[in-house]
């Protein structure tokens, strides 16, 4: 009887241990750079067509955040994006000022799966029958290497 307790002890102890072993990555949206390495992360279980869906996602839903004028001032911008000579301001600070506004935009996917970012951006393109995006993989990789685009 003794023995059978101490079986069923040590097989629930190693179902968490596997269980827990694995948790699918998420989203880090503390800064910038945790998020980069979270999505990094992320990316490396997914398969192509899934990676791509996952990028459209974050468009999505970083974008829906947006009223309908902020949309069309970002569209512009990012058909001739300023420079940081433009703004009177050194690379270093543009770079800094482009990630901290982009974690405020990542927030919404604070601790969410692949799976769950995709399904999220879906429904934000499906309910409005589809979002024209400007060229926010652009202006992500300006905020990572302060080079405006």
């Amino acid at each position: 009887m003794r023995l059978r307790l101490m079986m069923r002890v040590l097989l629930a102890f190693v179902i968490m241990v596997t269980a827990s072993g694995c948790s699918q990555p998420t989203a880090d949206t503390t800064s910038y750079d945790e998020f980069t390495r979270s999505m990094s992360k992320m990316k490396a279980h997914l398969s192509d067509d899934r990676r791509a869906d996952l990028d459209l996602a974050v468009e999505a839903i970083m974008y829906s955040q947006f009223g309908p004028a902020v949309r069309a001032g970002l569209a512009e911008a990012s058909r001739g994006s300023a420079s940081p000579t433009d703004l009177n301001v050194s690379p270093e600070q543009y770079q800094e000022h482009q990630r901290r506004a982009l974690v405020v935009l990542l927030r919404p996917m604070q601790g969410l799966t692949a799976a769950e970012i995709i399904a999220k951006g879906d429904s934000i393109r499906a309910a409005n029958g589809g979002i024209p995006l400007p060229n926010l993989p652009a202006i992500l990789e300006s905020a990572a290497d302060g080079t405006p685009r």
